[in-house]
């Protein structure tokens, strides 16, 4: 089978928009140079930021992440992820800290630090979006339309690549498929929800077996139920992993379906600590223990923080209670 195109993040997205012929890379073209175009691009695409303007677009504490904690709670309903998000805004400040390697300095960055009166709200703000991650984006009816519009977007992927996109149902000028084959810009911004719902709707009479009840169900919200194979082993690592090297075997040999059953193993650090003045140091939430102190790593000044352990889950997602009871009898086997 052909592969697909290698995917793109959507960073790398945002600075070919930048780039290229598009309405904003026209626009920012008009207005500025190419040297203000590299920079901006740089800033994205960098996995360590390297000054203020990076730390605020990718950091632990960037701007992203202080506006979906707050977006995602109201529009969930969930009560989890509140913090003094006006009290942390307040207690901003930006200050210098050493960047250095292998103990040797390298210069000082400027990044953004809270001051000495913000530690219960950066501790709540670090507690409430881990919660938020356990609560809302690893619920289990959310992971398990997720797994399921994969799966969807996986197998008419194949067919793309196989040129079979006749036995979806959709043409081949269909936005998904175009965009699955092409991988091209044009393709990508003209995606949105209602290119990937209306997709589902019509995979819905598709000839494919798997797309057809995959996207019948998604629809009707008739998800795969989860059987939470770490909760089960209660934590014993060794356990779970003689499960995923058995469930693995059984994909590969055809006792269990890879469309039956589909391995899902969320993780999460509640935070990821970086040495004190690394060359990722920039990532870390720096806080002032007192006013004329130097800034330190949060983790450091909050036992809260430093007491939070990062934590994966590991579930199966099953189609049917035929499978659900081939997993529960794995699980025991093991166990016994």
């Amino acid at each position: 089978m052909k592969a697909l195109k290698k995917k793109k993040k959507h960073e790398h997205w945002t600075v070919d928009i930048i780039n290229e012929s598009t309405e904003l890379g026209n626009l920012i073209a008009d207005l500025f140079d190419n040297e203000f175009r590299k920079k901006v691009s740089d800033i994205l695409t960098s996995e360590i930021p390297e000054n203020v303007f990076g730390a605020i677009v990718s950091s632990q504490f960037d701007a992203d992440r202080l506006d979906y904690i707050r977006r995602d709670r109201l529009m969930t309903g969930a009560d989890y992820g509140k913090f003094d998000y006006s009290w942390v805004l307040a207690n901003l400040e930006v200050a210098d800290v050493p960047i250095t390697v292998d103990d040797t300095d390298l210069k000082s960055v400027s990044t953004l630090i809270l001051g000495p009166k913000a530690l219960q709200a950066a501790e709540a703000y670090v507690l409430g979006l881990f919660q938020l991650y356990f609560c809302v984006y690893f619920h289990k009816a959310t992971r398990s339309a997720e797994v399921m519009l994969t799966a969807i977007l996986t197998r008419l992927g194949e067919l793309v690549v196989d040129e079979k996109v006749e036995i979806s149902g959709l043409y081949p000028e269909n936005l998904i498929c175009r965009f699955l084959a092409r991988n091209d810009l044009e393709t990508y911004l003209r995606l949105d929800d209602y290119a990937v719902w209306s997709t589902v709707n019509m995979l819905r009479d598709s000839p494919d077996d798997i797309l057809r009840e995959l996207s019948s169900r998604l629809l009707d919200r008739q998800l795969y139920k989860v059987v939470d194979v770490a909760d089960s082993f209660r934590g014993d690592q060794a356990k779970v992993m003689q499960f995923r090297m058995e469930f693995s075997e059984r994909l590969q040999d055809g006792a269990i379906l890879q469309s039956d059953a589909i391995l899902d193993m969320p993780f999460r650090d509640p935070y990821e600590r970086r040495q004190f003045g690394s060359a990722g140091g920039l990532k870390t939430i720096y806080i002032k223990p007192s006013k004329y102190a130097l800034p330190s790593d949060l983790k450091d000044e909050s036992d809260v923080v430093s007491a939070l352990q990062s934590r994966q889950l590991v579930r199966v997602h099953v189609r049917n209670s035929e499978t659900e009871e081939q997993i529960k009898s794995l699980i025991q086997e093991i166990q016994s």
